[in-house]
């Protein structure tokens, strides 16, 4: 179901598989002109840096965001076929991953082309995509447990994510901003995988002793966080029809 979800979205499209690199592209282009001058002398690999960043951030925004709204888009599906609703779930963080997959390549490729080179730390990439993912399912799935009965929470979330996006460091760097809630945006999970990626990436010259710690327990606490996920949105899919 993924990767026919995946196929659908492009087909019948003049520019077809275009739209996966598009949008990351328009936005890199625009914040980068509007905060290269402002942060990018201040940010090595400013460039990198910013791409990375919006390529995770959209794939956590994407993923929760359609795991909030699938239900209502599967109506008829669920109303009709009896299967385990859990797999619409799947079927989401795995269209999700597979454009996290290209977007990689992209920026695999771009630190090439930008000299920075590629380090064998590259292997442990796959474990930071795979924590994004599980963050991403397991908020979605929360949200989407209770989806049905209160429609606000679609509405409320993409507010919540206006809100985290200026609270993840996306394009500038926490102590750059000298903020009094530099503490809550460097610790938050999300600036976390983002530090995590860039060391992996963009900054191979950085120790990855600390780096190595980082992975152990962030993939804790996103299995953490999927597992609950999983738990609420198996418990509450009971409810699904009589919600409708």
């Amino acid at each position: 179901m993924g990767w026919s979800d995946f196929s659908l979205q492009y087909r019948s499209t003049a520019l077809g598989m275009v739209w996966v690199f598009l949008k990351p592209a328009l936005k890199f282009v625009v914040l980068y002109e509007v905060f290269n001058t402002l942060l990018g002398t201040n940010i090595r690999q400013y460039p990198l840096y910013l791409f990375s960043g919006i390529i995770f951030w959209e794939h956590f925004s994407v993923t929760t965001s359609q795991c909030v709204g699938i239900l209502l888009q599967k109506q008829r599906l669920i109303q009709r076929i009896p299967f385990p609703r859990i797999v619409l779930m799947w079927s989401v963080g795995w269209t999700s991953f597979i454009v996290l997959g290209i977007h990689m390549a992209i920026l695999l490729l771009a630190t090439l082309i930008l000299g920075s080179g590629i380090s064998p730390r590259i292997l442990f990439v796959s474990a930071a995509m795979l924590q994004m993912t599980a963050l991403a399912l397991g908020v979605g799935m929360i949200l989407a447990a209770y989806s049905l009965r209160y429609r606000d929470i679609g509405h409320a979330w993409q507010i919540a994510l206006q809100l985290l996006f200026w609270l993840t460091p996306v394009f500038y760097r926490p102590r750059l901003l000298e903020s009094r809630i530099d503490d809550l945006i460097r610790y938050q999970p999300l600036s976390i995988l983002l530090r995590e990626v860039r060391t992996l990436l963009v900054y191979t010259d950085r120790s990855l002793d600390d780096s190595l710690w980082t992975i152990v327990l962030v993939s804790v606490f996103t299995a953490v966080v999927l597992a609950c996920g999983i738990g609420l949105y198996q418990y509450r899919s009971r409810y699904f029809l009589h919600e409708y």
